[in-house]
């Protein structure tokens, strides 16, 4: 099994794989060398544990899934790429159907819509998590 780098992945999607950026991206992600490539960064660490031990958050059993952290790194290099900063992309996919389509099973409740978000929240403009 050949594992590569999250970067190596989706550059080659991108530049492969015609059609939205982010169904590209996210067409590598399900595999297992996505799972094994990924380590969180700083950031990633410093963001969950903030979540997990944040009182307003209730959420102390928080773990950081590898295919949701790879699907959001996608998603923030494709709005750099694209300059764009909303839930939807430009070909209007939210983060719901993103991950869905990195084979990340959402609840059978949720809304399937193409332009859906139960999962995603988005700041910029900050100097640190």
């Amino acid at each position: 099994m050949k594992v590569v780098s999250v970067d190596q992945c989706l550059l080659s999607q991108w530049l492969s794989i015609a059609g939205s950026a982010v169904v590209a991206a996210m067409a590598c992600l399900g595999s297992v060398e996505r799972v094994l490539a990924f380590t969180p960064n700083e950031a990633e660490l410093e963001m969950a544990d903030l979540v997990r031990s944040h009182l307003s958050q209730g959420r102390p059993s928080m773990v950081i899934d590898p295919m949701l952290s790879v699907s959001a790194r996608a998603k923030a290099k494709d709005m750099g790429t694209r300059d764009y900063i909303a839930h939807t992309d430009p070909d209007g996919y939210g983060p719901n159907k993103a991950v869905q389509i990195a084979g990340y099973k959402l609840p059978e409740w949720w809304p399937n819509e193409l332009d859906s978000n139960f999962i995603e929240s988005l700041a910029f403009g900050y100097n640190s998590v």
